[in-house]
C-alpha cells in the first residue's frame, strides 16, 4: 500500500469535523485532542469548521498581501496518488464495456485511462500537461466524458483521444464529484477554502459541456460536499455533511432533512430516478474499530431520506455503486496495512449488507463502478502496484496489474 493510501487510512478513521456531532460530542473534546496526538490526526472531512475535531492538513492562515493564494483543502481520495507513486482515484462505466479511470501519476499530475472491455484491460490516455490530480469522472457514453480535480475540469468528446482543460474556479477548491443532467448541463461539487473562514461546500454548473462554469448559490453555511448525482434531467442531488436537492438541473438548491440523522457522506449512486443510496466514512472509527459507516437512502427521488444501517466495522467505507435498485456494491480502504479493504454487497436495496469477496491480490480498492447488476469494475492496488479488477457474474473477479504513466 503506498504512502498516500496509508495517509488516507489515518485521515478517514481519525475524528473529523462533523458539524452535526458538535453538540453531542463537545464533552469529548479533551479526549479527542489526546487521541489526535496518539494516532497522528491529520484528517479533514467534508464539514464546516465549527466541529470539535482536527484542523485541515493545511491550516487556514491569512497570507501576506503579496503572498500566494492558499492551497486547495487537502481532502484525501481513496486511490491514494502521492508523489512518487501513481494511482487511479475514480472510475466510471457508461456501459458494461466502456469504462474510464482517472487519478494522478507519480509526479502528481492528472492521468486518465480507458477500457473497451469493461475493465479487463486499459489504455493510457494523453491529457494536458497542466492537468491536476483528478478525483471524479462521469461519462454519458464511450465518447463523451467530464472529469474534475482541484479547481479544473477535463473534457473529451472523442473517447479520450484529446482532452480540453478548463478552469472551474479561482477559489482554492477540491472538486470531489461530478454529474450531468443533460448533454450540456453538468454539476461539480466539492470543498472550498476561504481565508479566515471555515471550509465550505461548493457547487458549480456548466451549460456548455464543461467549457465554462458558474458558481451556484447555496443555502447559508452549507458544509463540504462530497458527491453529486443527477438521476433525471431536472433532479440532481449533492451529499456531504448535508443533503441538497435541485429541481432545475443544478441551477438552484434546497436542503433536505434525513429522518434518523446522518453522518458525513462521500458517495451517492442512483440506479433509478427514485432510488438513491449514499454513504461515507464514520469518524468514530478512529476510536472504535466496530463503528459502522454512515449511510442514507431515498425511494422517492430525494424528497425524503432515511438513515440506513451499515455493518459494524465498516467505518472506512468510501464508495458505492448500484447496478440496479436491488444490487449495490460498496468499498473502502484497508483499516491498517495488515487488513483487507472493506468490500460489501447488498441484494435488497441496502436493507442488509454482507461482506463481498475481495478481488484476489488487491490490497486496496479506490473506486467501483457497476453498470449492470452483475457486471462491476474496480480500481485499486495490488502488491505489484496499480491494479484493476472486473466481474461479470457479481461473484468472481479477474485482477490485472495496470501501469500508470
Amino acid at each position: 500500500m503506498n504512502d498516500r493510501i496509508s495517509a488516507l487510512v489515518s485521515r478517514v478513521l481519525a475524528p473529523k469535523r462533523l458539524a452535526q456531532l458538535v453538540r453531542r460530542h463537545r464533552a469529548r473534546a479533551a479526549l479527542c485532542a489526546a487521541l489526535a496526538v496518539a494516532i497522528a490526526l491529520v484528517s479533514w472531512d467534508l464539514s464546516s469548521g465549527s466541529s470539535p475535531v482536527a484542523a485541515p492538513t493545511r491550516p487556514v492562515t491569512t497570507p501576506p498581501a503579496t503572498g500566494p493564494a492558499p492551497a486547495a483543502p487537502a481532502v484525501p481520495t481513496p486511490g491514494g496518488a502521492a508523489p512518487g507513486s501513481g494511482a487511479y482515484d475514480a472510475l466510471t462505466c457508461s456501459t458494461a464495456a466502456s469504462c474510464f479511470a482517472v487519478g494522478a501519476g507519480a509526479s502528481g499530475a492528472g492521468i486518465a485511462a480507458s477500457s473497451a472491455n469493461g475493465g479487463g484491460s486499459w489504455r493510457a490516455l494523453n491529457v494536458p500537461a497542466q492537468t491536476p490530480e483528478l478525483d471524479a469522472i462521469t461519462c454519458r457514453d464511450a465518447s463523451n466524458c467530464l472529469a474534475v480535480g482541484s479547481t479544473s475540469s477535463l473534457v473529451t468528446s472523442n473517447g479520450g483521444a484529446t482532452w480540453t482543460l478548463a478552469q472551474v474556479t479561482t477559489t482554492p477548491t477540491t472538486l470531489l464529484g461530478v454529474a450531468c443532467s443533460s448533454t450540456t448541463t453538468c454539476v461539480t461539487s466539492g470543498v472550498a477554502t476561504h481565508v479566515g473562514e471555515p471550509d465550505a461546500g461548493a457547487l458549480y454548473v456548466t451549460n456548455d459541456g464543461g467549457s465554462s462554469w458558474t458558481a451556484v448559490a447555496l443555502p447559508t453555511a452549507t458544509p463540504g460536499l462530497g458527491a453529486v448525482a443527477c438521476p433525471t434531467p431536472t433532479r440532481c442531488i449533492a451529499v456531504g455533511d448535508t443533503v441538497l436537492v435541485s429541481d432545475d438541473g443544478g441551477q438552484t438548491w434546497q436542503s433536505k432533512a434525513v429522518n434518523g440523522g446522518m453522518g458525513s457522506l462521500r458517495s451517492i449512486s442512483c440506479p433509478t430516478a427514485l432510488f438513491c443510496y449514499a454513504l461515507g466514512p464514520n469518524a468514530l472509527g478512529g476510536v472504535d474499530s466496530g463503528a459502522p459507516g454512515n449511510a442514507i437512502i431515498t425511494t422517492d427521488g430525494g424528497d425524503t431520506w432515511q438513515h440506513a444501517d451499515l455493518p459494524n466495522g465498516s467505518a472506512s467505507i468510501e464508495q458505492v455503486s448500484c447496478g440496479g435498485q436491488n444490487s449495490c456494491e460498496a468499498v473502502g480502504p484497508s483499516a491498517t496495512s495488515s487488513t483487507a479493504p472493506t468490500f460489501l454487497s447488498t441484494g435488497n436495496q441496502g436493507s442488509t449488507w454482507s461482506p463481498a469477496t475481495i478481488p484476489s491480490g488487491m490490497t486496496a480498492i479506490a473506486a467501483i463502478a457497476c453498470p449492470a447488476t452483475t457486471h462491476c469494475a474496480a480500481v485499486g492496488r495490488s502488491a505489484s502496484g496499480i491494479a484493476t479488477a472486473v466481474t461479470t457474474d457479481g461473484k468472481t473477479w479477474a485482477v490485472t496489474a495496470t501501469a500508470v504513466s
